[in-house]
C-alpha cells in the first residue's frame, strides 16, 4: 500500500507544543507540509482554502466542545481529511 503524502495542519494555542510536533512531522517522508495556526477561526479558513488531508487538534487548549464542534464541522464539510486529537 502506497503512502499518502501527508498535508498537516496543527491547530494549538501554545506555541511550544505546537513547534515541537511541526518539528517531529517535518522530519517523516510521509509530510509533505505542516501548517501550524493557534485558533479554531483560522484554523476554519485555512482548512477552506488550502489542501489539508490531516488535522492534529489540541481540544483540551482549545476547550473541548470548540474543537468537538469544529472537527464535526470539517468532517460534514471535507470528509476526506483524517483528524487526530492530541
Amino acid at each position: 500500500m502506497p503512502d499518502i503524502p501527508l498535508k498537516v495542519l496543527l491547530v494549538d494555542p501554545d506555541q511550544g507544543s505546537s513547534s515541537r510536533l511541526a518539528h517531529v512531522l517535518d522530519k517523516q517522508d510521509s509530510v509533505i507540509s505542516v501548517e501550524s495556526v493557534r485558533s479554531l477561526d483560522i484554523a476554519s479558513k485555512t482548512v477552506a482554502r488550502q489542501d489539508i488531508n490531516a488535522i492534529y487538534i489540541d481540544p483540551i487548549s482549545l476547550g473541548m466542545n470548540h474543537a468537538t464542534s469544529f472537527i464535526e464541522g470539517v468532517r460534514t464539510a471535507k470528509p476526506e481529511i483524517v483528524s487526530f486529537f492530541t
